[in-house]
């Protein structure tokens, strides 16, 4: 029997399957992380989109694929002020264009220590494929960052790329650590709609009912066919 991780499938150097589940995931982070900002749950007790008389809140996203390019898009749809790193030149552009409101930036450690230090959230998305998320904040960084603030952790899963995230659970999500919330944002929360964008990324067509088709080369040399096949009705 041959077996293929969900999350490692790639077209290129795209997760097509891992994407829609992506997409959520960085959309969440917003949604909880906004919510983790209230006075209540421990946060500064702001709106990020600010108000009248009152500053607009800050977002760092450390990432610009599926998932921290979700969480920018929300953050500033919300209004706040957001800065977004990330290497690659083509996702800096697309990060730029969401609006006035976004800035964004190569990871260099100054610039991105300075802004994570002035942040009320920060995001960290970055991944790499069927490995270890790699460390791009460390602790003294979140340290840095003023009372109330919140860090939420979408890599968790692949160990976290910020040093102090730990693994949570939805009865116990938070933990106090330097100043911050981490937290996971996982799309199992909102199953409905994990399941339905998934379908709508793996079928191709409007009859409701397609498949998505992927090519491995196994060890012994032949291909396998895989037929991904949801069914919408």
């Amino acid at each position: 029997m041959t077996a293929v991780a969900f999350e490692t499938v790639q077209e290129g150097e795209r997760l097509p399957l891992l994407a829609p589940m992506s997409d959520i995931a960085g959309r969440l982070a917003i949604q909880i992380g906004t919510t983790l900002l209230h006075r209540p749950q421990g946060g500064k007790g702001l709106l990020l989109g600010g108000l009248p008389a009152a500053e607009r809140g800050r977002v760092v996203v450390l990432g610009a694929g599926n998932a921290g390019g979700n969480a920018a898009r929300m953050a500033a749809a919300l209004g706040a002020q957001v800065v977004v790193f990330d290497k690659k030149p083509a996702a800096l552009e697309r990060m730029r264009a969401l609006g006035e409101n976004v800035t964004a930036l190569y990871p260099y450690t100054a610039e991105v220590t300075r802004e994570v230090a002035r942040a009320d959230l920060v995001v960290g998305a970055v991944l790499i494929p069927g490995a270890s998320a790699p460390r791009v904040l460390d602790a003294g960084q979140v340290a840095a960052m003023a009372e109330g603030g919140v860090v939420v952790d979408i890599a968790v899963d692949q160990g976290g790329c910020i040093e102090t995230t730990r693994p949570t659970t939805y009865e116990a999500p938070t933990y106090l650590g330097w100043a911050a919330l981490p937290t996971s944002a996982s799309p199992t929360c909102r199953g409905r709609g994990s399941t339905w964008s998934g379908a709508g990324w793996c079928t191709r067509g409007w009859g409701g009912e397609d498949l998505y088709r992927f090519k491995f080369n196994c060890s012994g040399g032949e291909d396998i066919i895989i037929h991904l096949i949801y069914s919408c009705r």
